[in-house]
């Protein structure tokens, strides 16, 4: 029985760490693509997601990008730590995008969202990826 609970007290403290570690490897930064336009690339965890009144989603990070970074790359943002996916857009999958959005926030998961382009000083969301 003893060692049933230092086992699980140190799994806990696994857990801890390792969910510790994520959260602190949360990075956001702008850099050029081998294949494609330069991009900007965010992994951490969602804050919160909001939609406005014209439609567009709003998700906001736990970290910021760099704006004069950003620009380097051609992509002029007032908010660092914001990313919008335009619901009223003829873009493929901008539903599909919010929805996983969501569902990350909701479960408290790590995703990987890749941003090419702008909308009213928001990065546009084109990629996304939720992982446990």
């Amino acid at each position: 029985m003893k060692n049933i609970i230092i086992l699980s007290i140190g799994l806990i403290i696994v857990l801890f760490a390792y969910k510790t570690y994520e959260s602190t490897n949360s990075e956001a930064i702008c850099k050029p693509s081998e294949a494609a336009t330069a991009y900007c690339r965010y992994k951490g965890q969602i804050d919160k997601v909001y939609i406005n009144s014209n439609g567009l989603a709003l998700v906001f990070l736990n970290k910021d990008f760099n704006l004069e970074d950003a620009k380097k790359f051609g992509y002029v943002v007032t908010a660092g730590n914001i990313v919008a996916i335009d619901l009223n857009s003829e873009a493929p999958f901008s539903r599909e995008l919010f929805d996983m959005a969501t569902l990350a926030f909701q479960q408290n998961l790590f995703v990987e969202i890749h941003a090419r382009g702008t909308t009213n000083g928001y990065l546009v969301v084109d990629r996304i990826w939720v992982k446990k």
